[in-house]
């Protein structure tokens, strides 16, 4: 029989390669040790928002960029710098800009809704004292701060912006309506419950009363807006609160005033 036995000096091994000498550094495939061994694959990130993303934060710096900005200038870059995240993972988490632009605006309403909330009940307050709140708390809504916006009118350059956009789309004029629905209904229940308890001397229908007052609103806070900081916050209180109380029939105080005879 024909003797197969190799010499030792053939399967000498080499650095542990064998009988061949090592390989060059860039011949070694990328799934490989140098001694041979496979490498462990990194695991592969599973599709969705980065861990690291606090979506809340980045939608209060989308709506202050939109307050400062306006809509139609504000970019994903303004977005970015404003929270202090990446375009990529903005855009990876929020997707085109029309979205996360309608998601900021969603994220100013909560705030403006959930001011509603806590507005003083009919156990805390008197009728009269639950109207203030709301007036006074309305003109100057509580909103996150941060360096594009500094002005407690904040959350009413976003309402123009939300005016703007349901002036042309459908889902925006709904939402708005919505809101709209919200505050008039908060104001409606606090005056019923005065004209109830007698409080209020207004014969008016208290639903009537709650449009016109939440009207009063809107256009003090606009004339401030539209006045580039010249009007102050103080003085549009005064006169929302001034009109307020003719719509109610009290004085300053929150007394009652019997309507003059005719």
């Amino acid at each position: 029989m024909r003797d197969t036995a190799r010499p030792a000096e053939a399967v000498r091994s080499v650095e542990g390669w064998g009988i061949h000498p090592p390989p060059a550094p860039e011949a070694i495939p990328r799934y490989m040790t140098p001694d041979g061994t496979p490498t462990p694959r990194r695991p592969r990130r599973r599709p969705g928002r980065p861990p690291s993303l606090d979506r809340t934060a980045a939608l209060d710096a989308t709506w202050r960029v939109i307050a400062n900005r306006g809509l139609d200038r504000t970019r994903y870059q303004d977005i970015a710098e404003e929270s202090g995240v990446a375009v990529s993972t903005l855009q990876h988490t929020f997707g085109r800009l029309d979205e996360i632009l309608a998601a900021g605006l969603r994220r100013a309403e909560e705030l403006d809704t959930a001011f509603l909330d806590d507005l003083p009940t009919g156990d805390d307050a008197t009728a009269w004292e639950r109207i203030t709140a709301f007036v006074l708390g309305t003109l100057a809504v509580p909103l996150p701060s941060g360096p594009a916006v500094e002005t407690n009118m904040a959350s009413w350059l976003v309402w123009v912006e939300r005016w703007r956009a349901a002036a042309r789309e459908n889902d925006a004029a709904e939402r708005l309506q919505a809101t709209y629905d919200r505050w008039w209904a908060t104001v409606e229940q606090i005056i019923t419950d005065g004209q109830r308890d007698g409080s209020f001397s207004s014969e008016l229908p208290a639903r009537e009363i709650a449009i016109a007052i939440n009207a009063v609103l809107d256009g003090v806070a606009t004339n401030i807006l539209l006045r580039h900081g010249g009007g102050k916050l103080p003085d549009a209180q005064r006169v929302a609160l001034l009109a307020t109380q003719r719509l109610l029939g009290v004085d300053a105080n929150g007394t009652r005033v019997e309507p003059a005879a005719p």
